[in-house]
């Protein structure tokens, strides 16, 4: 983490990124960016009490997760990265995009 301007940059790996997220969220008007690596949210959202948590990893697994999980098995790992990336981003062919921009820049 670093300052400048009464803003704060975050860049954290592993619970330095949980514990930046935890900062943003609660802050979110000091938060001018974030670089988060690995933050191990899953863990936390899978013991929280909250409904709203509890909902959170649920889409993630329905969205994300098991769709990737299906794919991998049938060992089309191309396929299983386009369908992780598109949906953390929530943009369906992001992953598309993404590598028509780095071919052709």
């Amino acid at each position: 983490m670093f300052r400048g301007d009464g803003v704060l940059f975050f860049k954290e790996i592993s619970y330095g990124a949980f514990i930046a997220l935890y900062c943003a969220s609660k802050n979110p008007e000091l938060a001018k960016t974030t670089v988060l690596g690995e933050p191990p949210i899953f863990s936390f959202l899978a013991r929280s009490h909250r409904k709203d948590d509890a909902e959170l990893l649920q889409e993630f697994r329905t969205r994300v997760q098991s769709p990737t999980e299906d794919v991998s098995k049938r060992r089309d790992f191309k396929k299983a990265v386009q369908v992780f990336m598109d949906g953390v981003v929530g943009m369906e062919n992001f992953f598309d995009q993404l590598l028509r921009k780095v071919s052709n820049p």
